[in-house]
């Protein structure tokens, strides 16, 4: 006699749990966004700790921060990993330890505080990258060496 249950499945309970299936993987309980004019209502599975992106520790903050603040570049969404200029017009690897970027002109900060800059650029990254900040994420940038301005939109990432 053998202890295996009968593992016949009919054609349409195999549908219905691929259906089943399919429809819970749609689902994302973690965050939820909805927008009703100017303000931008975000639902999360924690607590934000922090908005300041030197210091985010966990996924609420990353979601947050993602959508607050620009960075150069976006990953993009697919099957190969990718990315894709966001803040910078464009962004080009000069060297092995140089990479360019030209910012584009219409990125601002909110109520008034001016045009995002190359010294933006400069002071945020540097900031995260220093170890006397103590942020999570400076051995990310543990091979910066510095960040030069060249003008208003534009610098150099030097590496070591």
């Amino acid at each position: 006699m053998s202890i295996l249950a009968d593992t016949r499945v009919s054609r349409r309970s195999l549908l219905a749990g691929a259906g089943a299936f399919g429809l819970a993987s749609m689902v994302n309980p973690k965050v939820s966004w909805s927008s009703d004019g100017p303000i931008l209502k975000v639902r999360s599975y924690a607590d934000i700790q922090t908005l300041d992106p030197c210091f985010r520790l966990a996924a609420p903050e990353g979601d947050i921060t993602s959508v607050i603040f620009a960075g150069l570049v976006v990953t993009t969404p697919g099957d190969s990993w990718g990315w894709r200029p966001m803040a910078a017009e464009t962004i080009k690897q000069l060297d092995p330890l140089t990479v360019a970027f030209q910012l584009r002109d219409n990125i601002g900060f909110t109520d008034g505080y001016g045009q995002m800059t190359a010294e933006d650029v400069k002071f945020s990254i540097e900031r995260i990258a220093d170890p006397a900040n103590k942020s999570p994420y400076s051995g990310d940038w543990a091979t910066l060496k510095e960040v030069e301005v060249k003008d208003k939109l534009s610098g150099l990432i030097h590496l070591k």
